[in-house]
């Protein structure tokens, strides 16, 4: 783990160790101490605290009956399950999007949008559905923003990063074109996308 530097809030703690849990360099079941975190992030004992808080209550981190907290263990069929899940809240989202009064400003959005967190963000950005804006914004934070990460190593020659990026070209063609009528064809790339998400995590921690 890096080490925190200046005034960085628990939520980048957070973030931090819910690479380190994803990735599968926190292997499950690890125990998660405050004095030992604390000491390698180089932060004080609060924010750390906090941050163990936020990934309990993402499912990353669990409490045990002896108030003893460890990190989640996580089984490749539950990562599938984990961003199979997001994919169906953000279908949820897109609905409410399509239906509400957020479909101009989500279509303005989709005219400029370039890579795929800046989808998904304009997606949790524009649904009216603030149970689901708020389910989007910690699933943006960890999980999507871990995959993505671990997407983009994953091209390490020239011959996959090119067809990562006509990937990319097409994804984004996709994404533009989800007007109304073809809002099927945009849940359905959706899904792909988010299998692909998974894979790739789960790719991750088999290279641990």
């Amino acid at each position: 783990m890096h080490e925190i530097v200046n005034k960085r809030t628990s939520i980048l703690i957070a973030e931090q160790i819910a690479d380190q849990i994803l990735s599968g360099k926190i292997e499950g079941n690890t125990p998660l101490r405050q004095e030992e975190l604390a000491e390698a992030l180089g932060a004080s004992r609060i924010p750390v605290r906090e941050a163990l808080q936020t990934l309990e209550s993402q499912g990353l981190a669990v409490r045990l009956a002896t108030r003893h907290i460890v990190s989640a263990k996580l089984e490749e069929e539950t990562i599938r399950e984990i961003y199979a899940t997001i994919c169906g809240i953000e279908e949820k989202a897109m609905e409410s999007i399509w239906a509400g009064g957020g479909k101009d400003i989500f279509q303005e959005g989709l005219r400029t949008c370039s890579s795929f967190e800046a989808f998904h963000m304009l997606i949790c950005r524009c649904t009216e559905n603030q149970y689901l804006k708020v389910l989007l914004e910690h699933a943006n934070l960890f999980y999507l923003a871990h995959a993505l990460r671990a997407w983009e190593l994953e091209a390490s020659d020239e011959r996959a990063q090119e067809a990562e990026k006509m990937e990319r070209i097409q994804a984004v063609q996709i994404i533009r074109a989800a007007e109304q009528e073809e809002k099927k064809a945009c849940i359905q790339w959706n899904r792909c996308h988010f299998e692909q998400l998974a894979e790739c995590v789960i790719r991750e921690r088999r290279n641990v």
